[in-house]
């Protein structure tokens, strides 16, 4: 039988894995993450393929809320949350003085059937002294005091959001409301507020929301304390959460992507 002599000849050597194909492979990962995204670098050594993801335009980052996702009437966002007890009483000046905490830290609370949330500490920060917060009766009405003209003053603690409101017996609005604060008719506070930053843990049955900061607008005394919301600010939540969500997609996409590199490398 002829044998044919080979050695000579020209022998295909095997197919090596190319960038083209972990950009494909990207491009359908990015499908499985329906989200719009883009391979910025891939860098390639003996054993390990680094694929770097680019951002892509209007999405947002861990924490941030879009700030063009607020258009001008940026109230209606308002979210609003009962506080403790609050406390008043005569003082020498001949004011009424009103204080309480308005928020308390690290305090797990259920909103709405729908998530878990609590106050970091440190999230009214920038706006104690930034933000111009009035006292009112119910969230609306007249200002019974302010932060711009002294009459409230806001400070944090260890445990949360104080308010001190120095009311003026003069005024109608207060004569209305001191003999029903005093019998303990209307003894409950509630404050309103933005959050422009906060987190959320998808880990339990029921997501959890932390508040990490937020513009202050109104401290109130109110008749029935509610976990509460413009039907904006509790879908603009709701849509928080679901980006947090889809970019834990992302992130497990993302793994994915790198285990099937490593297992194509190693083939």
């Amino acid at each position: 039988m002829a044998l044919t002599n080979v050695q000579n000849m020209d022998v295909a050597a095997p197919a090596q894995p190319k960038k083209s194909d972990f950009l494909q492979r990207g491009r359908n990962m990015k499908n499985d993450a329906d989200e719009t995204r883009h391979i910025k670098r891939i860098q390639e050594t003996d054993d390990e393929v680094t694929i770097t993801f680019g951002k892509s335009e209007g999405s947002l980052d861990e924490g941030e809320i879009d700030a063009a996702g607020y258009d001008k009437d940026k109230k209606k966002y308002r979210e609003q949350r009962p506080a403790q007890k609050l406390e008043i009483r005569n003082a020498d000046d001949g004011n009424v003085v009103v204080e309480g905490y308005a928020a308390v830290f690290d305090e797990e609370t259920v909103i709405g059937n729908q998530w878990r949330e609590q106050i970091a500490r440190g999230a009214f920060r920038d706006a104690i002294g930034r933000d111009d917060v009035v006292f009112l009766i119910n969230h609306a009405g007249l200002p019974l005091a302010r932060t711009r003209s002294g009459t409230l003053e806001l400070s944090e603690d260890e445990v949360g959001l104080r308010i001190r409101a120095q009311l003026d017996p003069t005024d109608p609005d207060v004569r209305s409301i001191i003999p029903k604060m005093k019998r303990g008719d209307l003894d409950k506070m509630s404050f309103a507020f933005i959050p422009t930053r906060q987190s959320w843990s998808d880990e339990d049955q029921m997501p959890r929301r932390t508040i990490e900061e937020a513009e202050l607008y109104d401290v109130s005394v109110v008749t029935t304390p509610a976990y509460s919301g413009t039907e904006i600010g509790i879908r603009s939540a709701l849509e928080s959460l679901e980006r947090h969500r889809k970019r834990q997609k992302r992130s497990q996409a993302a793994r994915r992507m790198r285990m099937k590199a490593r297992q194509h490398l190693s083939s």
